[in-house]
Order: C-alpha cells, then structure tokens, then sequence
C-alpha cells in the first residue's frame, strides 16, 4: 500500500510538469475519431510513436503526457472495444478485427480514424459514453493495477483585453455594465434543462453578431447571400425553439432573427469557420463583455468627447434595418466570441442592445457617426459624444473612416435577396490549369504555416475546392477530413456538407455520398437534386435517379470541364433511361464541343449515348451507324456494349435468327465482366433462352444476373421477373412442353422461386401431375404425399389425397393407395354436405380398382354396388370381372356399354367404339359364348371391316371350327392390348371434380340399370396379358 501510494504521488508529481493533451472523441458516418491535442504547445513538444496490430493500436509517448478528456470516452464509441492509459507514456486502443486504420499528424494534434462497421456495445460501454471517465485520473499499470490519484482542479484565468495607452492619453474603464458576479449553486431539480444550441459554419471565415431585440435574437453574417439558416440543436424534454425566418440586408451580410422564449441565459464561443451560441433556462456564469471607453484630451484641452468600443477583432460594422420598427440598427461584426457589449446599455446618443457577439446599437442622433477605427469601433458626432464624465480624455487627431457605404433613409425601400448562390463554383475555383495544380497547393500549403486553426482550416478547404474543380476528390477528401480535424464543428455546416458530398460522389463513394445529400439541411440548395440523382445513377437506382432529376440543364453548363464531363455524361444516361429525350439531348448539346478533347472513356460513352438517342429518336440506322464503329474501337466497356445493343436491335428487327444472338451474347458474357453491363447481356440472354423453350438456361441466367447486384433496382426487376417466370413455367399450357427432367431440374434447383402458401402448393401439384403424364409415379406421389404430410386440410386436402391414391393405383400401389382414401375419407369429415357427396364416388371408384388390383373382386364388386351405375361404373366393372377371369361378367359389363353408345350402323364407328366392340367380342369368345358372339359378327361385321380393327375383329368372332394356331397368337395379342380403363386414372383430376349424382343402391334383381352417363374421362389403366393357352385350349 505504501509502495502504491508513493506511486501515486510521484506519478502525480509528475503531471504538473507534463504537457497537457485533451483527448477528443467522436463517431462519423463510416468512422470513429479519436483526437490526441496539445493545445498551444509547440508541435515539437510531444513526441509520439505508433505500433499497430490487427485489433489494437499503441499510443507511446516519449516523455509521459497528461492526458485529459474532452467529452465523450474514447471507449464509448461504435468502433472501438476500449481504451486503455497504461501509463503516462503509453495509451492502447483496442477495436474489432476487420477496422481499417488510418492515424496522421496535424501541427499539434494526432489523429486517430477506425473505418468499418459498428460494434454493438454492451451496457458498460453505453455507461461510458453516457458518463466519461476522467482520462487523468484512470491510469492502469502495464500489469493491470488501476492507480487512483486525485485530479486538482485548474484555476480558470481570466484574460482581459488591455486598449494599448498611446502618450498622453489616459484609459479609464469606467462603470462596467456587466460585473462578473458568481453563479450560485444550483438547486437540484427533477426537471430536465432545457438548453438549444445554435451553430453557425462555413468554409470561409465570417465574421458575426448575435443580438436580441423584442422578443427576437438577430444573427448577422458577414456574408452575403446564405440562404441556409443556422442549425438549431434541441435537448430531449425542451420544446421547439422554432426556425429563423431571414431579414433583407445590405453591405454584403446575410441576417435572420427566431423569436426566443424569456428566462433563457445565453453565451456564445467560437470564432471564424464556426461559431455556437447556447440558450438555457439553467443559471451560469456570465462571460466577461467589452467595456465602452469615454475618451478626452490628457492635457485638459477638451477636444471632441467621442466613445470607443475597444474589440480587438473587430471586422466591420454595417447597416440593417428592422422590418417590424423600420428603424436602422448598426452593427459590429467581430471574429471571436469574446468580444461583446453584454447588457443592454443606455447613453445620451444611443442604445446599446443586448449583445452575445460583436456589437448592435439604435443610434438616437441623426449626426451620429459610427466606424471601425484601428483599435475597435469609435462613436463620434458633430460637437462631440454627451457623456456624464469629464475624468477621461484622449489626444485630438484620433481618425476613423467608415468602411461601408453610406447608410440609406428609412424610407428607402429594403434590398430584396438575390438569387440562391451556387454551392460549386467549379470554374470560381480552378487556379490556372492541371500542370500547375501542385505547385498552386504548395502556395496554398506554405501560407498556412502559422495561421490560427480556423485559418487553416479554411486554406485546406479552399485545396480541396481547388482539387474538386479538376475532379481530384479523394485528395479533396483529405483536405476536408484535415480541415475538419482543426475544426470540428464545421462537419455539419451545410456547404462543408455539400462538399464533402461531391467528393465522395466523384471518388465512387456512393452510398456516403448518398447519406450525406440526404441530409434535411441541405434541401434548400438548389444544385443538390442534380448530385443525388448522379449518386443515385452510380448505385444503378436509375428509376429513383430520374424521378428527381431537375429539368434545367444550366447548373451543369457552368461547371468546369473536367466536372461537367462525367457529371453530363451520366445525367445524360438517366434521361435516356427514363426516355426523357429532349432532356438528354440537351445534356449531351453541352458536352458536344468538348468531344474531340474527351480522353477515350468519355468520348467513348458520349458517342455511346449519342447512339442510343438516334435510336429512341426512330434512326435506327444512324444508331447503328454509330455502334459498329465502337464496336471495333479501343475502349473494352464500350466495346462490349455496342456490341450487346447491335445484337439486341437486330435480334428486335428480325436481322438475325434467336440462335445468332444467342452466339453473340455467350460470346460477351466473357468480353466483360463485374458491372451492370454483364448484368444486362446475363438477362436478356435468358429471355433468348426462354423464347427457345429452353427454362433451366433462362432461370441459371436469370439467376446469376440477380446475384451481380441483388440490391438495385434492376437486380429487385430480375428478381421479380424469375418468380413471374418461374410460376407460368407450370401452368398447364406451358408445363405440357417442357421435358419431365427439365421441369424436375426447375423444381429441384429453383426451389426458393416457389411461392408460399396457396400458389406454391398449385404449382407443385403440377408438377405432379406432369410427372404422372411421363410416368415418374413414384416422384409425382412422393410430391402430393409431402403436401399432405405438411398439414393441408379441408376439400383441397381431400382432393390431393384423392389424386395420390390414383396415382399410386398407377403405381401398382394399392394398399398405398387404400390409405391415402382412408386419409381423404377423414379430410371430408365436418365439411358441407355437398362437397362430401361429390367425392363419394371418385373414392368409391377407387377403392373398387385398388381391391381389383389387390385380387380381390368381390370386395372392389361390393364397393361398386354402392355407386351410380354410370358408364365409369360398366367400365370398371368390366375391367375387375376381366382381372378375376369372370369373362361373363365382363361381356355383360360391355354389353351394357355399347348399348348406352347408341351405335347407328349407317354412320361410320369411332375408334372408341371399334375398341368397344372388339373387347366385347373378346369377353365373349373368352366366356364361350358362342351364340351371342355370333349375332355379334353378323351385326357390326360390316361397320367393323371399315375400322382398323377389322382384321382382329374377325378372328375373334369367326366360328370355333375355323380357328388356327395362328389365331391364337392374334387373339393373345388382342388380350394383352386390352385396357379397358386404361385412362381413367390419368385424366381423374382433383383439380376439376366430377359433379355425379348423389349415391343410389342398385335394383333388387341385380340388373343394371341406365343412368345418363355422367361426364367423366374414360378407361383405366389395365389388367395384365393373359396367355391364351389358359383359355382357348381344345
């Protein structure tokens, strides 16, 4: 313990004589920041070294620093995981595998940036952030012993700025206005403060003045032409402050007012590029204000009494006018914060308004002069200023010229604003050409050597506007990032933005680019449609991108060449994606006299574009024309897409066959690679390969197309048009085309394309039904069994337990097929009666055939016995009396079945009912029947020899006698050919149910009797080949 304590001491001994560094902590858009400042130390004073490792850095400092936060913990931001003193002379920040690392040196600061994804930060990191550990007095050991020591409180310094005493010239501060009283302690409240922040930026130093006048706080810029207000921050629980409205000025300001709630204390820092001014309704100190001078002549001789308001930084004063009162309000506008008149105050000659920066007064006398003199700014009048003390004095030949023009009547009408200024003035910011660019930015560079911050960073802005008008943006990039660095509330100053926004539009950073001209702060500049339809274009969002581009092409036509030729060249694209021709047309006017000094790429898409406008213009020929010359030219991009839109234009005018361009495009799918142009030979290939019925080489290309850029908007269309795709493959008019294994292949290898729900389970019912049609039983079973399996319910359950058991009939299945009716049987339980009575039958029909295949006929005549007997019934009954060698019952059945044919001997037979006939005799010869078999022949003999079937039917029918060995094989073959039922199983679709009539019990004396025959689909499938041995042996 004492070991530690001695530590402590020493170690604390040690930071009174160590170099202060504030260490600043902020996350950006794509990165964190950590920023190491010493201050006004010389950059000399801290000497550091860096060793970086693939999730750490190590800080090492060569002689101990004493480091103090400044705001939020490191450790508490998105990128980094901690942050550790080890020891005054070592820091390590830790952050996650995979974060780019980027650390450089600015005068006296270092600067630490990790780019990469957010980590998601635990409760304790959010504790840091929320409350800031207090870098000084947390200090691990190397070993990992934290050593406590206290922090002493640093006596804050007030400095005064002193008005230098010339000789014989005697300075009296007189009554200050605003003493510096002490705040007193605030009483613990429950309530939340209300405090807004208001911030002003720029790119360039502006001098400025806040003032209140009834009711209102009054900004004055000393830059003309802003149109967009100052920021407004609210905190959580405070009420809307409100928006400021702006004021017509002159003398080249830009001023805005906002009414303000009353009881708000207020107190403004900063200088040059930013300024922020806080409102609270919590007590605090009050800055020091600058005190007025009454000045008189040392040696007694009164010369003219006149008032100095000594501001060192005193910039100009100007003249507003107050739209409510209509008087003339003068104003001083400083450069730092630090000079204001505070308090309201009263003289003789004016009034001084309440002042947070600079100065404004209501003068009360017409001959009133007030300028800016070398030393601030002196009130003086004819005859001299009234004051109450005659104690001050100063020399005679004080001068002080006014530095704006004189001050117009108040009835004068007030100047109206301009037009919005332009956010790039890309030409404004060219300095000679691209040769002399470096040398211009070491000048640049060089004149920044001792320069405050602001004024530095203002210097590396006006370098990044220098190398955006050449389009060198990642080196613009640098300057910004740098001079936001010096001055970090300038981030969110909306021209900053807006620069920064172009920069990482021409460096191909689209998605930052994009965030950053999404912001609501910049959707008053009227250029920046034009840059977000161009990021929009480069995230090949061309549909959103054309729907905000501006119709007036004058922006583009004012920037410098080496802009306005990338930049044109894609607005160009978005127009004539969008169709918008006369829009294009223009775009490209501009870039036209620019043609011959375009390097290759440029001239190349220009003369691309320009092709594609003679084409949507109806010049096809011209178009060509222009695309066959590139398609022989030197540029590989533009190469490969003349040759691609060539192809597609002849393809579309029938030039050349689907098999010709299909060549073409194989050929460019590998002349170029990895944009959205092989996206599009990708798509339209497979469009190709779908008019050649040729799907699993569409949906494979649709597919890979998607994949090169599933997130744009094209990617989103393919994605969409392969589902369209892929659902009218397997409707019934298109699915019957397709081969059973290139359907299989659809199914199996583009499975995610499969609806949900409803429209999924269609589509693979039919497939089934395709696959039952190519005789792959087995798959189109294993299909409906899976529907059934995953839960469907109700009539459509019922109905897909129905089609299985046909199919598994098919199959040779029949104890399968048994129980996939006993499955429909309970699906029907609870429905309407209705729907229950309409499928009876078809269950009872095939329960009758799986017993008949299970070589059971008594038990499938005994299921038929409950059904219609309908032409379906005969049919069946015919085909189990055929399976169970009951020839009799069989002849019967078909006898039945030609007489419900009406069959009309003066009218040619059917095939159907030649079939009919002929199986009618078979039954009959088979059941030695010779008698029937014989009035058979001499019947139909006639209508027969007409048929194909005549030669059969003849031998079946001839007499006995006449039978040769010969017709034995013939009438075999005949029995083997006979399907009665052969397809009624196949065209017995759940999808279109057979309406039949309620079930009805057949007569008592068992004759059959003659329903209309119901419309169903006839045969089934059929009984094995009897030998005819077994049967026509003698």
């Amino acid at each position: 313990m004492a070991m530690a304590l001695l530590s402590s001491a020493a170690f604390a001994a040690d930071n009174a004589t160590m170099p202060k560094v504030k260490v600043r902590s902020s996350d950006k858009g794509s990165y964190s920041r950590v920023v190491f400042d010493w201050g006004n130390a010389p950059a000399s004073a801290v000497k550091y070294t860096t060793r970086q490792s693939s999730d750490r850095i190590m800080i090492t400092f060569a002689d101990g620093v004493d480091l103090l936060t400044d705001g939020a913990a490191p450790a508490s931001l998105s990128r980094i995981t901690d942050y550790k003193i080890i020891s005054p002379t070592q820091v390590e920040i830790v952050f996650a595998k995979g974060q780019n690392i980027r650390h450089l040196s600015a005068d006296n600061r270092l600067i630490i940036d990790v780019k990469g994804d957010a980590v998601a930060k635990t409760a304790s990191a959010a504790d840091a952030q929320s409350n800031p550990v207090n870098l000084a007095a947390k200090i691990e050991t190397a070993a990992g012993d934290p050593l406590v020591k206290d922090v002493a409180k640093t006596t804050e310094k007030t400095v005064i700025d002193k008005l230098a005493h010339e000789k014989n010239v005697i300075v009296d501060h007189g009554q200050n206005p605003s003493a510096v009283t002490a705040a007193e302690p605030e009483k613990k409240s429950d309530t939340k403060p209300k405090i807004y922040q208001i911030a002003i930026t720029s790119t360039t130093a502006i001098p400025l003045a806040i003032f209140e006048r009834n009711g209102y706080l009054w900004m004055v810029q000393g830059k003309e032409n802003v149109k967009l207000p100052p920021q407004i921050t609210t905190s959580q629980g405070a009420e809307p402050l409100g928006t400021f409205e702006p004021v017509p000025s002159m003398d080249g300001v830009s001023t805005f007012r906002i009414k303000v709630p009353p009881g708000l204390n207020m107190s403004a820092t900063g200088s040059g590029l930013a300024w922020k001014l806080e409102l609270t309704d919590r007590l605090q100190s009050e800055p020091i204000p600058v005190a007025y001078k009454r000045l008189f002549n040392a040696s007694g001789k009164t010369v003219i009494p006149s008032i100095l308001w000594p501001a060192s930084t005193i910039a100009r004063t100007v003249t507003i006018r107050d739209p409510d009162a209509g008087d003339a309000i003068t104003v001083g506008l400083v450069e730092s914060a630090k000079d204001f008149t505070g308090r309201p105050q009263s003289f003789i000659d004016f009034d001084s308004l309440p002042s947070y920066v600079g100065l404004a007064v209501l003068p009360k006398a017409d001959d009133l002069k007030i300028a800016r003199a070398d030393n601030g700014v002196l009130f003086t009048r004819d005859g001299g200023i009234h004051i109450a003390s005659d104690q001050d004095f100063m020399t005679a030949g004080q001068k002080a010229e006014p530095d704006h023009p004189p001050e117009q009547s108040s009835s004068a009408p007030a100047t109206m604003d301009k037009p919005a200024s332009r956010i790039y003035d890309f030409k404004g910011w060219q300095i000679g050409d691209k040769k002399s660019l470096s040398n211009n930015q070491r000048l640049i560079m060089s004149a920044m050597g001792n320069q405050t911050d602001a004024k530095k960073a203002e210097g590396l802005i006006s370098l990044a506007k220098l190398s955006l008008s050449f389009n060198y943006a990642p080196e613009a990039i640098g300057y910004l990032e740098l001079a936001q660095s010096y001055v970090p509330e300038i981030e969110s100053n909306p021209e900053f933005m807006a620069l920064m926004g172009a920069a990482e539009a021409l460096s191909w950073k689209q998605k930052e680019a994009y965030q950053i001209f999404s912001n609501a702060s910049l959707n008053d500049i009227g250029e920046i449609p034009y840059w977000k339809a161009y990021t929009l274009a480069k995230l090949d969002d061309w549909q959103q991108a054309a729907k905000i581009l501006p119709n007036d092409t004058s922006v583009v036509a004012s920037y410098s060449d080496d802009v306005k030729i990338p930049f044109g060249l894609t607005l160009a694209e978005i127009a004539l994606r969008e169709g918008s021709l006369e829009k294009a047309k223009k775009f490209l006017d501009l870039l036209e006299s620019l043609r011959p000094h375009m390097e290759l790429a440029y001239a190349s898409a220009y003369d691309y574009l320009t092709g594609e406008l003679e084409r949507q213009t109806k010049k096809p020929e011209d178009a060509k024309d222009i695309w066959k010359k590139l398609s022989v030219g030197q540029d590989d991009l533009y190469r490969a897409k003349s040759r691609f839109a060539l192809t597609m234009m002849q393809l579309d005018s029938k030039e050349i066959t689907q098999d010709k361009a299909v060549d073409n495009l194989e050929g460019l799918r590998y002349a170029w690679r990895g944009d959205d142009l092989e996206v599009s030979i990708n798509y339209n290939l497979a469009k190709i390969y779908l008019m050649k019925n040729e799907p699993v080489k569409a949906l494979t290309l649709m597919q890979l197309a998607h994949t090169l850029n599933p997130s744009s908007e094209q990617g989103k269309k393919i994605d969409q048009d392969m589902h369209d795709t892929f659902k009218s493959l397997f409707t019934p008019e298109k699915i019957k085309n397709i081969p059973p294994v290139d359907i299989l292949i659809l199914y199996n290898e583009f499975a995610s394309l499969l609806p949900a729900g409803a429209e999924g389970e269609a589509i693979t019912r039919q497939l089934a039904e395709r696959m039952a049609t190519a005789d792959l039983l087995p798959r189109a079973s294993a299909l409906l069994k899976k529907q059934l399996d995953d839960g469907l319910k109700g009539l459509e359950g019922a109905n897909v337990a129905i089609r299985l058991a046909t199919l598994q009939n098919m199959d040779m299945k029949p104890d399968d097929a048994l129980a996939s009716l006993d499955r429909a049987e309970n699906l029907l339980k609870g429905l309407p009666s209705q729907d229950v009575l309409a499928k009876q039958e078809e269950i009872g029909l095939l329960r009758a055939k799986s017993y008949s295949l299970k070589g059971k006929p008594d038990d499938a005549f005994a299921a038929l016995a409950l059904l219609p007997q309908d032409d379906t019934s005969l049919k069946l009954r015919a085909d189990i009396a055929w399976r169970g060698k009951k020839w009799q019952d069989a002849a019967d059945s078909l006898e039945q079945l030609v007489q419900n044919q009406n069959i009309t001997l003066t009218r040619p037979l059917s095939d159907d009912q030649a079939d009919l006939l002929l199986n009618w005799a078979v039954a009959l010869y088979l059941a030695d029947n010779r008698y029937v078999l014989a009035n058979l022949r001499e019947r139909y003999s006639d209508a027969m020899a007409a048929t194909t079937k005549a030669k059969k039917f003849d031998v079946v029918t001839r007499p006995r006698q006449s039978s040769l060995l010969a017709d034995r094989e013939t009438i075999n073959s005949i029995i083997d050919e006979t399907n009665i039922f052969k397809d009624f199983l196949t065209s017995f679709k759940t999808s279109d149910p057979v309406s039949k009539p309620a079930v009805i019990q057949p007569p008592s004396n068992g004759n059959v009797t003659n329903p209309n025959p119901a419309n169903v689909p006839e045969a089934l499938r059929n009984a094995p080949g009897l030998k005819t041995d077994e049967v026509l042996g003698d």
